[in-house]
């Protein structure tokens, strides 16, 4: 049944948020209406942590802005489809193009209630949305289990000590699979390393490969998978 789909499930949590304003309507667009999307993730990233590592909300940001950028790009033309659909229906309220486009913005996503109706019309859309969201939130998840599983190997190739203070350089550098899963490039104390998700079948050739980057200072985790 729907219902008890997990997609339909988290979406359900989405969106039972509290309303969230905007405090400046300047730079209302079309993010707009992901807001509930991305603070959700926010909160489940903020809720995920580990006592020994600290994460300022500079480098947590950027899992945001990555998230926020994947959604955007999957929702776009449904957003402008919708607003030229409005159009026709009805003018927007305002007296310059920029005044219409907000109008359309805070009628159509202004509230909790107005969001339901829009995914209620593309349920595609919604569970799309949903699901890319998890996905995002497993690889953030699972990057940080990474970094618990290898901190004795951290210290003992680097020789850093406590506290922990992780900066992300980069994500999805390099090439990605599984669905796009890619490379991130981050720094515990000042110490450059590599995250790669990788499957299982692979492990057993990198053993040479990943002596020879630990000679180079740079220490590669491979998070492993069996993927069938």
């Amino acid at each position: 049944m729907l219902e008890k789909q997990n997609w339909f499930l988290v979406t359900k949590e989405i969106l039972a948020q509290e309303e969230i304003d905007y405090d400046k309507i300047e730079a209302i667009d079309f993010s707009y209406a992901l807001r509930y999307h991305v603070n959700y993730f926010k909160q489940k990233v903020n809720d995920y942590a580990l006592p020994f590592l600290e994460i300022e909300e500079e480098n947590k940001k950027k899992f945001l802005e990555h998230l926020a950028k994947d959604l955007f790009s999957i929702s776009i033309k449904t957003f402008v489809s919708d607003l030229h659909k409005h159009k026709k229906k009805a003018p927007f309220a305002g007296s310059s193009p920029e005044e219409r486009y907000y109008s359309y913005l805070t009628d159509r996503f202004g509230s909790i209630s107005s969001i339901q109706q829009f995914f209620f019309e593309y349920p595609v859309l919604c569970r799309l949305l949903t699901e890319r969201l998890e996905f995002h939130l497993d690889n953030y998840i699972q990057f940080i289990q990474g970094i618990e599983e290898s901190i004795e190997e951290i210290i003992k190739v680097f020789s850093v000590k406590k506290p922990f203070k992780l900066e992300v350089y980069k994500l999805d550098a390099g090439d990605s699979h599984c669905k796009g899963k890619g490379v991130i490039i981050f720094k515990i104390n000042g110490r450059k390393l590599v995250f790669k998700y990788k499957n299982l079948l692979l492990v057993k050739n990198l053993t040479n490969f990943l002596v020879l980057w630990k000679n180079k200072r740079v220490l590669i985790f491979i998070k492993y998978h069996v993927y069938t």
